[in-house]
């Protein structure tokens, strides 16, 4: 088990050195060398202005269709509640220097429910925006944590695609309109 205490710490040294940070999460069936490059594309984008940090948690690739399930099951269990805990430890750094949140497909229920367990906390970080990016979210769920996300970030963005082939299956596997199709 990671040292939460000692990552935040780390963190908020390396947010209060930048002019901004973001946490990028990502999606479903992605191995960690496939999300770390999509970070490393966004640090490339951003450039030194910016610090990019990738949280990644538990996804289980079986092949193309990957463990939809399992996946499920991972973002919103143990990695969630260390996702909050992390973002806790980086609250002093976030007053300073903004912090960003780009969580794409299933990361997107996964920060969702972050967000919702950090709504109320006095303790959390200041977060500018938040940008889902094809969220595998049930439409309904998305909608009503909306209150609670705007109470967490300045800003909340979703991009939505109405012809995206995952968020169709999952729409399909789970009997409910997804929010990323918009």
């Amino acid at each position: 088990t990671a040292d939460n205490g000692k990552c935040g710490t780390q963190m908020n040294a390396i947010l209060r050195s930048s002019k901004r940070m973001l946490l990028f999460v990502h999606g479903f069936n992605n191995r960690f060398s496939e999300a770390a490059e999509r970070a490393m594309l966004l640090k490339n984008t951003l450039g030194y202005e910016a610090e990019v940090v990738l949280w990644s948690w538990p996804s289980k690739r079986d092949g193309l269709a990957g463990n939809y399930r399992y996946d499920k099951e991972s973002a919103s269990g143990v990695a969630r509640q260390r996702l909050v805990r992390f973002l806790k430890d980086m609250r002093s750094g976030s007053e300073m220097v903004p912090l960003d949140v780009l969580a794409h497909s299933m990361g997107s229920w996964h920060i969702v429910g972050v967000l919702q367990g950090l709504a109320d906390d006095s303790g959390r970080p200041l977060i500018s925006n938040v940008a889902h990016a094809a969220p595998d979210v049930p439409t309904d769920e998305f909608e009503l944590a909306l209150d609670d996300m705007r109470r967490v970030a300045k800003r909340v963005t979703l991009y939505a695609c109405d012809s995206d082939m995952a968020l169709e299956i999952s729409q399909s596997m789970n009997a409910f309109p997804r929010a990323g199709t918009g």
